[in-house]
């Protein structure tokens, strides 16, 4: 990242140090969501605690600038906003571009447009008053039962994936208007299990581990990430301990320190996953969480209670946290405001429309060349006429709202669909004799199994109702079905008997609008996919 005039951005540093109280230092780590303090709040707790940064989910563009005027106006230190921006500023803010998943651009094999969706990720948030986003998630998805990464990460090859996140890295970081994030340290993928229900584990012996997820480390942080998120992951082969006795990255030093910024060399800040994940909160008491994870090394507590403030506080005058340990931390915050220059300038310059439209370019890009036939059939593709009655059905594990910045629903996919003049019938989360009844007048049902990470926590497969739209053999009632995954890449291991099947490796819209290409023979469906398909 391009320093924020170098000399005078130290300057800043070390005034501010230097003037800051016990009590507003402490708040220089904290990062709540508006979760834990409404962003109405927000001024005030910026103003009076010092608060270093804000986290937001899923707000309008116009939220967003209005929230962040008020807090940049507020007086005090400006605080850091910052959201999960994984895959572009889209992700949450529905008015920017949402590219394709990680997964997705994986398949798409291109290290430029990767790096295009990073700089138009820095570009349209922070001119809306975002500087920092927790992403790229550096995760190899090894195990293709791990419910939290799948196409959340570039695939499973080590190279590939150090490759694409030093990309993004690249494109969030070059023009100086956002940091990046990489996460989950020290490497998530290789488990079965999910960090927010529990300790998940780096399940392999520390030779195995340079040689896949040091690999993707060593690369983000020499390509000078500005940040590394700890997971509530343990290491148990680096530790030496029993799986069932290693702690988490947040509260481990062995891992926050002497393997991160000794041996890895990491010089940036780190912050912790979300506190109230059970593979944290279940090792310590909940109160001691933001005391642990910086007496362990971290720097800024994410999602960190009121209540959080005065924890930190009591560990410093009782000695249990020292005072170095904390304006280490600090300094860490203050530095990367000022390579970003927030101290002069809250937001960033108008997104042109010429900036605009090549965001938009690259992100259909990166879809139409990500999408793959899997498993071909005799229907795929399938060949219509303009006034053909067509079935588009999404199943997933719950119920999207058509409002949603996740486009769940698969809304793109529809109106693409009635773009070419054909009569749609959209059922979201229908039952199987809905979906059965409307085919039967369709030349072609287009069955779209939208279950991304997060959709139910702890699993990736379908259960529960997305899987009784299967039952009682469904596909028998189905003239010219076409199946695709709009999420996870391995259906097959559980469905094996779908005729077809094509993979888009996520819901953003373009995947969607991709999607249909393929479908009606627009475009070859002949990406390979990023991951083995051994089950």
């Amino acid at each position: 990242m391009k320093d924020s005039s170098s000399a005078e951005a130290s300057d800043w540093v070390e005034r501010t140090l230097a003037g800051l109280t016990l009590e507003q230092a402490v708040g220089q780590i904290l990062c709540p969501a508006q979760y834990q303090i409404p962003e109405e709040e927000w001024p005030r707790v910026v103003r009076d605690l010092g608060i270093g940064s804000l986290f937001f989910s899923k707000w309008p563009a116009s939220k967003v600038r209005e929230t962040a005027e008020a807090v940049a106006e507020a007086g005090g230190i400006p605080p850091l906003i910052t959201s999960d921006f994984e895959h572009g500023a889209g992700v949450m803010i529905p008015e920017c571009v949402n590219f394709p998943w990680f997964m997705a651009a994986g398949a798409a094999g291109d290290l430029d447009l990767v790096e295009r969706m990073g700089e138009a990720t820095a570009i349209e948030a922070r001119a809306l008053g975002a500087h920092w986003t927790l992403g790229p998630v550096c995760d190899i998805n090894s195990n293709w039962r791990n419910p939290v990464v799948n196409i959340r990460s570039f695939g499973d090859d080590a190279e590939k994936v150090a490759g694409f996140c030093r990309a993004y890295v690249r494109g969030i970081q070059k023009s100086g208007l956002m940091a990046a994030c990489a996460k989950h340290f020290p490497g998530d993928g290789s488990d079965w299990r999910d960090q927010h229900l529990c300790t998940s584990t780096v399940s392999m012996t520390v030779p195995q581990w340079k040689a896949s997820h040091g690999k993707v480390w060593k690369a983000v942080i020499d390509e000078d990430v500005c940040s590394v998120m700890s997971g509530h992951l343990s290491f148990p082969d680096y530790v030496g301990l029993p799986e069932q006795d290693a702690l988490p990255a947040t509260i481990d030093p062995l891992l926050q320190v002497r393997l991160l910024r000794e041996t890895l060399g990491f010089r940036g800040l780190v912050v912790s996953d979300a506190l109230p994940m059970i593979g944290l909160c279940s090792r310590i008491p909940w109160e001691n969480a933001a005391v642990e994870f910086v007496r362990a090394g971290g720097d800024v507590v994410l999602f960190a209670e009121r209540e959080d403030h005065g924890r930190l506080l009591k560990a410093i005058h009782s000695g249990h946290i020292s005072e170095n340990r904390l304006h280490e931390a600090v300094r860490r915050v203050l530095e990367m405001k000022a390579k970003l220059g927030i101290h002069r300038q809250f937001f960033g310059p108008k997104v042109t429309q010429e900036q605009r439209s090549g965001f938009e370019r690259a992100s259909c890009e990166m879809a139409e060349r990500s999408m793959t036939l899997i498993k071909p059939g005799p229907s795929t593709p399938v060949y219509l006429e303009r006034g053909d009655h067509v079935v588009l059905a999404c199943i997933s594990q719950t119920n999207p709202k058509p409002s949603s910045a996740l486009f769940s629903d698969l809304t793109p996919a529809r109106l693409a669909l009635e773009e070419r003049g054909y009569r749609v019938t959209h059922l979201v989360n229908a039952g199987r004799d809905a979906i059965a009844e409307a085919a039967s007048s369709a030349k072609a049902s287009f069955i779209g199994i939208c279950i991304t990470p997060h959709n139910l926590i702890g699993t990736i497969s379908p259960v529960g109702d997305a899987v009784m739209h299967f039952w009682h053999g469904i596909l028998h009632h189905l003239p010219n079905a076409i199946f695709t995954s709009f999420g996870s890449p391995y259906l097959l291991a559980e469905q094996p008997h779908l005729p077809n099947l094509y993979l888009a490796y996520g819901i953003s819209p373009d995947s969607q609008r991709a999607a249909v290409r393929a479908w009606l023979g627009e475009i070859p469906a002949d990406a390979v996919p990023p991951v083995r398909m051994e089950y």
